[in-house]
C-alpha cells in the first residue's frame, strides 16, 4: 500500500502489476523475482480490515 501511495496508483490489480514488473520493489517487499505476488483480492480484503491509518502510523512509527 505505500508503494501504491508513492507512485500514485489508486487500483490495486495495477499495483501489483506495477510491482512484479519494478525489481526494487520487489526487493524492498522481500520478494524473489520468481516469486508469486498476492492477488490484487488479497490486497483488497487487507485493505477493507485495516483503515489506512493503522499502516502509515505503524510504518511512522518503525522509522
Amino acid at each position: 500500500m505505500l508503494t501504491g501511495y508513492l507512485e500514485n496508483i489508486t487500483s490495486d490489480r495495477k499495483l501489483v502489476e506495477h510491482c512484479f514488473m519494478r525489481m526494487d520493489i520487489l526487493y524492498f517487499l522481500g520478494y524473489d523475482i520468481d516469486e508469486q505476488l498476492p492477488w490484487h483480492s488479497t490486497i483488497s480484503r487487507t485493505r477493507q480490515l485495516y483503515p489506512a491509518e493503522v499502516y502509515f502510523l505503524s510504518i511512522l512509527t518503525f522509522i
